[in-house]
């Protein structure tokens, strides 16, 4: 659906956190930063945050691909659904993909699934307080379940470069920075930036993303280009030096 559809779709999937699935559940999500084609322009991403739900973010043809099996085996592990953001440019992309599972979307360490089947389950579906509540509490334990899986995912890299400079991005936004180090549109004294590829959120390397001789600390940091400069570069929960 378009960013705007997950809006009026909110109320239930807010509510299939808790509740979960018996079967994948996939979000398709499309983003249009720059508003190409839509009424507004909103970042579905902060959808994720707020729902405690995982989302997988493809640069290209091949990553939508690959990275869809990935989000059904996530899904029906943690039997949560999982969002799929996509964007203008990702959406209006074309390249020839190679067809199978024998790239990142292997996702290893998950295993195999029962066949889905019909539960009776009240006190797992029907979100009354009472419910709700212990549902609250399993949904933060699958999400620390898959951010733990996330730590060493193939769905996550790091690229090797300049430790002086670090750039952690998703979804297209990881292919601009990639080509503007190529071409050399960074400042001549950040050459060869390191740039940790990241999947989406929830699924992230939380610990060591980026290391820096003499190691870092995990938080929220911000870069002031300049002084005065409003600009500022930030990596949540990504240890930078």
């Amino acid at each position: 659906m378009k960013h705007v559809g997950l809006n009026v779709a909110a109320d239930p999937l807010f509510t299939a956190a808790y509740t979960g699935v018996n079967a994948a559940l996939i979000v398709v999500t499309a983003d249009d930063p720059g508003m190409a084609s839509s009424q507004n322009e909103q970042d579905n991403r902060r959808y994720a945050v707020a729902a405690g739900l995982p989302m997988i973010e493809p640069s290209d043809s091949q990553e939508a691909y690959d990275f869809f099996f990935a989000a059904v085996e996530v899904s029906e592990r943690w039997k949560i659904p999982v969002l799929f953001r996509m964007t203008t440019r990702v959406c209006h992309s074309k390249s020839v993909v190679r067809a199978g599972l024998d790239g990142p979307a292997a996702a290893p360490g998950i295993g195999s699934f029962p066949v889905p089947h019909f539960e009776h389950d009240i006190a797992g579906r029907v979100m009354i307080p009472a419910n709700a509540r212990p549902a609250h509490r399993r949904l933060r334990a699958k999400l620390a379940e898959i951010a733990a899986w996330g730590e060493t995912s193939p769905l996550n890299r790091v690229e090797a470069g300049d430790r002086r400079l670090g750039i952690v991005a998703s979804g297209v936004a990881y292919l601009h920075a990639a080509e503007a180090g190529a071409r050399g549109r960074l400042p001549e004294d950040r050459p060869g930036q390191p740039a940790a590829r990241r999947a989406g959120t929830h699924i992230r390397r939380r610990r060591r993303a980026l290391r820096g001789g003499g190691g870092g600390r995990s938080g929220h940091r911000r870069f002031a280009p300049r002084r005065g400069h409003r600009r500022r570069i930030e990596a949540r929960d990504v240890p930078l030096r």
